[in-house]
């Protein structure tokens, strides 16, 4: 059986939200399978709480076969993953996505895919956008020029000159909390106006550049510095305190993964400098683009 891996949101997190473009990949270092067992386990995933709620929309998920669904939990299907819970790396993608993939039904275009994704997942988060489980469910990288247009990314994506690594806070976190703090912050004039005529113009350059394989550097300092401003209440303490030791070292820049919060963060490292003196004693996990 196939792995679905998790996802990486490496530009684009929270502004795609208000109309960014957004750029994000399959990560193949955790992933998950589907296996069955003849025993449950202790502390097993509720897949009749995940039914119950399926049920309850299952006129809107024409192109899911949820009585296959149901036959295949009564059988001891369970989700075999590595995927860090709450951590910013689209666990519950990946399983929406072996989900999708088992039970499909019909011939859906891929928009009709990611609707049907999303409200599985919506059991987990209240609303989904579908983008985690789509991008586990194609195992591919995706360019999103809105959050209603994207293409697959064919082509390997190279940062020119910098070095990317998952930073491990230790600290999961239920990621629908902080969706929501943003939505809140997105009815204030101040902050909607300085997102969507500073932040966004500088996420969407640095897409841009990476797409057509032209530097970022200067770019990311000042999408680092915006991050801070806009998304505080996102950032741990001690990822606020790296993120400015490193600015003002000249020697990196650290953004979210994901939601925030906690979980994982990603830290971009110039070529030249070495990462461990860099990084000190963070848990860090190079991601190979």
């Amino acid at each position: 059986m196939r792995n679905y891996p998790s996802k990486l949101f490496l530009f684009g997190e929270y502004s795609v939200l208000q109309g960014s473009q957004a750029l994000a990949i399959a990560y193949n270092q955790f992933n998950g399978r589907a296996i069955f067992l003849k025993k449950k386990r202790e502390n097993d995933f509720d897949f009749y709480g995940l039914i119950h709620y399926l049920e309850a929309i299952k006129d809107k998920i024409p192109f899911l076969n949820l009585d296959k669904f149901k036959i295949l939990v009564e059988q001891g299907w369970y989700f075999d993953s590595n995927i860090p819970v709450g951590m910013g790396l689209g666990s519950s993608g990946a399983l929406c996505a072996a989900i999708y993939d088992h039970c499909k039904t019909g011939d859906p275009k891929q928009s009709e895919i990611l609707k049907c994704l999303g409200l599985i997942e919506g059991y987990f988060h209240g609303k989904s956008s579908g983008v985690d489980p789509l991008i586990s469910y194609l195992n591919q990288s995706m360019f999103f020029e809105s959050f209603s247009k994207y293409l697959n990314l064919n082509k390997k994506i190279s940062l020119q000159g910098l070095r990317v690594f998952l930073i491990n806070t230790g600290v999961s976190r239920q990621a629908n909390a902080f969706i929501q703090i943003f939505q809140r912050k997105c009815e204030e004039s101040d902050y909607i106006n300085t997102l969507k005529n500073e932040y966004i113009p500088i996420n969407n350059k640095i897409i841009k550049n990476i797409i057509e394989n032209v530097e970022i550097n200067s770019l990311m300092e000042q999408l680092s510095k915006s991050q801070l401003n806009l998304f505080s209440q996102m950032y741990t303490e001690k990822m606020t305190l790296l993120s400015n030791r490193l600015l003002d070292e000249k020697s990196g820049f650290i953004k979210l993964c994901g939601a925030g919060g906690g979980g994982y963060y990603l830290a971009f490292i110039p070529d030249n400098l070495d990462p461990n003196i860099v990084l000190k004693s963070e848990e860090k996990i190079e991601v190979v683009l």
